[in-house]
């Protein structure tokens, strides 16, 4: 059913918006979304060497053999980014297209500022119903946001669901590894997805479809065939535990459902798919002990942290046009998919200026060396000094190859440059690199102002 064309309208006022094109007939063909979302996965932590350059950017000892064919079918990006270094920060930027500094929303489960206005706010539904009333949009697994997914026009979903739904414990509470048939709940979402998709086809609707998997969160749940592989597989030197190889392959199985799907019902020239992670893995996961060599490794730090560990992720989008095989090294981030996709089904869609997201596919085309947003850099902001011992917040502002990072704990700057040193071992000097440090510094302070 169609969504009331009265709300649509109010919509576009209220937004800023073009209203929408009532008689889909007299448009192309639109094309079809689905967004893959993992849940803690390192930016090494696939079979997928992320930077051709760098072999130490894939796994030795995980095996991803889909996410290998959805690179092969689209392109990959060795500089791909969360938005933030911990989960519902970046699934609102996704839903949004914001920074979650803009959207006050820094930090799990603290939600600082006035509640948002999100019957204000562009989201993705509401920018597809807002440019053809013909859409539809699902969005099952982890949700994570203080609204509900219908609030912001999902059309299906599961509700607010926290990690609890995909099997959420803390190691105290269990300090072994559970089999399960349905570990994390991966082959049930990928099923459902599958299925709607099918539905969609059958009702000739355009579609938006994002799956957000519980995996690779605490705590370990793995099938038995993939634990028993993994536990008889020689170990390798950077990856060795059989428990995180055995459900991140899980992780992978349910991806190639979804991808299987798509094949089989022809939808590959017309839909785009992207896989990315919600931010970097915790350093270590029991029965792993912490060590120099942690699983976000060749990367520094990791989740709860604003180093390339905790917010270096991967990422990979197929679709219509995109390169195969190919490798883009502009950065890019989570807040750009909103702008990437009105993009995609409507060019001359004016955008609400709020937004932080610029369009892929520039980069992709090689149109623009960069992603072209509003502001010149990426921020990261995980303000959290709620656990010292463990967390470590900070501020960060990415700009081209420079990335100038500010310790909350200890009132410091550090100034790293990532195309030589992207595991950030050397802090540039203070005295040879002044004006960097200063240039940088102001736009991280104008930013954080602009948006207070």
């Amino acid at each position: 059913m169609n969504k009331p064309f009265a709300i649509v309208c109010l919509l576009s006022f209220v937004l800023g918006c073009k209203t929408p094109d009532k008689d889909r007939s007299r448009n192309p063909k639109r094309p079809n979304f689905v967004v893959l979302l993992a849940d803690d996965q390192a930016w090494s932590g696939t079979s997928v060497q992320m930077d051709n350059a760098d072999p130490l950017s894939k796994s030795d000892y995980y095996e991803t053999p889909n996410l290998e064919l959805l690179a092969k079918m689209g392109t990959k990006f060795s500089r791909g980014y969360s938005a933030s270094p911990v989960c519902s920060p970046t699934r609102y930027s996704i839903q949004f297209g914001q920074t979650p500094t803009r959207l006050k929303r820094t930090v799990v489960g603290n939600h600082q500022g006035p509640k948002i206005r999100h019957d204000t706010l562009l989201s993705i539904p509401r920018l597809l119903t807002l440019i053809d009333t013909n859409y539809y949009a699902a969005h099952f697994g982890k949700w994570h946001m203080e609204m509900l997914p219908n609030a912001l026009g999902y059309d299906e979903s599961d509700g607010f669901t926290t990690n609890r739904e995909g099997g959420y414990f803390t190691l105290k509470e269990h300090d072994t590894v559970e089999i399960r048939k349905d570990p994390k709940l991966t082959n049930s979402l990928s099923y459902r997805g599958a299925d709607y998709i099918e539905r969609m086809v059958k009702w000739n609707r355009p579609f938006y479809l994002q799956i957000s998997y519980y995996a690779n969160h605490t705590y370990v749940t793995a099938s038995e065939e993939h634990l028993k592989k993994y536990q008889n597989k020689p170990k390798g030197k950077i990856h060795n535990n059989p428990f995180i190889g055995a459900m991140t392959e899980d992780l992978d199985a349910g991806i190639g459902i979804i991808l299987n799907k798509i094949k089989a019902l022809g939808l590959e020239d017309n839909t785009y798919i992207v896989y990315m992670a919600d931010n970097g893995s915790i350093s270590s996961f029991y029965p792993t002990t912490p060590t120099d060599i942690t699983l976000n490794f060749p990367l520094n730090g990791g989740k709860w942290d604003v180093h390339e560990g905790g917010i270096r992720i991967p990422f990979i989008m197929a679709g219509p046009k995109i390169p195969k095989g190919k490798q883009i090294d502009a950065p890019v981030i989570s807040y750009d998919i909103l702008p990437t996709i009105a993009k995609r089904i409507a060019p001359g869609f004016q955008l609400p200026p709020y937004l932080d997201g610029g369009d892929i596919l520039e980069a992709i085309k090689g149109k623009v060396a960069q992603v072209t947003r509003p502001n010149s850099g990426l921020v990261f902001d995980y303000p959290n000094t709620q656990n010292w011992e463990m967390l470590k917040p900070g501020r960060a502002w990415i700009e081209n190859d420079l990335k100038l990072i500010y310790s909350l704990r200890d009132s410091t700057y550090s100034l790293y440059d990532l195309d030589t040193d992207p595991s950030e071992e050397k802090i540039l000097d203070t005295a040879k690199f002044h004006e960097e440090y200063s240039v940088l510094q102001n736009k991280l302070s104008e930013y954080l102002k602009s948006v207070k």
